[in-house]
């Protein structure tokens, strides 16, 4: 079950690792060009806070699997479970983010829909 669960939290990581280049170069290549849009804002902010909830769902498997030894003082699986939750309630990476880039990224599909 812990390799099972390896692999399938490093194909999350991958996954949003690669997103958020993809999203990043993007939205450079737009303001280089002068044209960045308010979902490639969004995009942006839509892969910032993506990232963060992946990395702490991997730090929480990590921890969960470090059993008693995650609790002990000095933890590095400890360590890492509190600064992932701190970074996690940042205003930057709160869920509500979503939330408010849902509407430029909805609109850049049906803009794409009806061209």
């Amino acid at each position: 079950m812990f390799r099972r669960g390896f692999v399938e939290h490093d194909a999350l990581l991958q996954a949003a690792r690669l997103y958020v280049y993809d999203v990043h170069a993007e939205a450079e290549a737009a303001a280089a060009a002068g044209t960045i849009t308010d979902e490639h804002r969004a995009r942006l902010r839509q892969a910032a806070t993506w990232v963060q909830k992946v990395a702490q769902d991997i730090v929480t498997w990590a921890y969960n699997w470090g059993g008693s030894a995650s609790i002990r003082n000095p933890s590095v699986l400890g360590r890492c479970l509190r600064d992932i939750s701190v970074g996690a309630q940042h205003m930057l990476v709160e869920p509500m983010t979503l939330v408010e880039a849902s509407t430029p990224i909805i609109a850049g599909y049906l803009n794409k829909e009806n061209a």
